[in-house]
């Protein structure tokens, strides 16, 4: 028994070491990485990216997404791009004065929309997906599990309908933020 726990724990503990040994790749490197199924149209194709502020990267953000991730008609390669740390102004509030809004990035990056949950009482924070034109009436909003408590754990959760005349399921897609410095007992009162 002793053997067999020691054999797990090795186990967990590789695992834990080629986690912690990740490395970071470049645009060049995503792209080799993902190339073999560019365009394979059979699957929702997602990317998260953590964009610590919207704002200032939108230019680059937009240069990547339309430029060099692109599928070989064309078009980008990604079919929902969830995104955190938006640093997006809310509708309403007072923060991120100098931030877009979520009203001005909407149909702001060509062939998709915006939909996200920003800050209304502090700055920073905040999480969305850009879906494809061709998907977004598709969506709802998942209220039931889009729990945002703004500098604690800030989630959005979407669902997907299936499409008409297509064998598709209902899918759910969230993306979740959470502060750094922000675990452990702040997170129980969820």
């Amino acid at each position: 028994v002793n053997e067999e726990r020691n054999s797990r724990d090795d186990d967990l503990l590789s695992f834990t070491d080629e986690l912690l040994a990740s490395n970071y790749v470049d645009t060049e490197e995503f792209c080799k990485l993902i190339a073999p199924d560019f365009d394979n149209e059979n699957y929702l194709r997602l990317l998260h990216m953590n964009l610590d502020n919207l704002t200032t990267k939108f230019d680059a953000f937009s240069s990547l997404i339309r430029n060099q991730l692109i599928g070989s008609n064309g078009s980008p390669y990604f079919d929902i791009l969830a995104v955190s740390e938006t640093h997006l102004r809310a509708t309403s509030g007072i923060t991120n004065l100098n931030s877009l809004s979520e009203v001005e990035v909407k149909s702001s990056l060509d062939g998709y929309r915006f939909h996200g949950k920003s800050r209304s009482n502090m700055k920073k924070g905040g999480v969305g997906f850009f879906i494809k034109n061709e998907f977004y009436d598709h969506f709802s909003i998942e209220e039931s599990l889009s729990i945002f408590h703004e500098g604690i754990f800030e989630s959005l959760f979407l669902k997907m309908h299936p499409q008409p005349n297509k064998h598709g399921k209902t899918t759910v897609i969230g993306v979740i933020y959470l502060p750094n410095g922000i675990r452990s007992n702040k997170t129980k009162i969820l």
